[in-house]
């Protein structure tokens, strides 16, 4: 039975180190934390520890470094007459083996789809282009009115320029202004 208590008194010691670094790094914490039922302050404070800090800060950075290079790579493969044409044709028939490999290429371009939605999503709040990734996945990723909702997105001019401007520094053709009339300017 000793021992266990001996790991009892280091869990507690651990955690009142956590909480005296984290108390420390950011000030006296608000009476409202200490006034939490225990689960809750705990995950609190863990949330908060530097470890998690440290981790979600070069999370950030990551995330803004890939989507930075990333990004105007991926639209610069995007043919120019994206918008400008119809809907895409389903291809000839392929042998099974190739049948393998489209459906494998899918799977992986979804998952990358994805990723990059989430990141996006979190980009929103954390630093990095979160809509112009959130665009980015929607490149992707096989939705139903896909093409419908690019089309509508690309009719804002500061997004179709945006995109351009990523195309051109990666010294590709800009995108064609599909047959879709411009939005209203009211």
């Amino acid at each position: 039975m000793a021992p266990a208590m001996c790991c009892n008194k280091d869990v507690e010691n651990v955690q009142h180190e956590e909480y005296f670094v984290v108390t420390h790094l950011l000030g006296a914490l608000p009476t409202w934390i200490s006034d939490l039922p225990s689960p809750w302050s705990d995950l609190l404070l863990t949330l908060l520890s530097p470890a998690v800090l440290g981790g979600l800060t070069l999370a950030s950075v990551i995330l803004f470094v890939l989507t930075a290079v990333g990004l105007p790579w991926m639209l610069a493969r995007v043919p120019a007459d994206y918008f400008s044409k119809g809907e895409a044709s389903t291809g000839d028939e392929a042998t099974p083996a190739q049948v393998w490999w489209r459906r494998s290429l899918r799977v992986a371009r979804n998952l990358v789809g994805a990723i990059l939605l989430l990141a996006g999503f979190a980009m929103l709040v954390l630093p990095g282009q979160g809509l112009l990734t959130i665009f980015a996945a929607l490149f992707l990723l096989d939705v139903p009115g896909k093409r419908r909702l690019q089309r509508r997105l690309v009719r804002n001019d500061a997004v179709f320029r945006g995109l351009n401007a990523l195309r051109r520094r990666m010294g590709a053709a800009p995108f064609l202004r599909g047959p879709f009339p411009p939005p209203s300017t009211r």
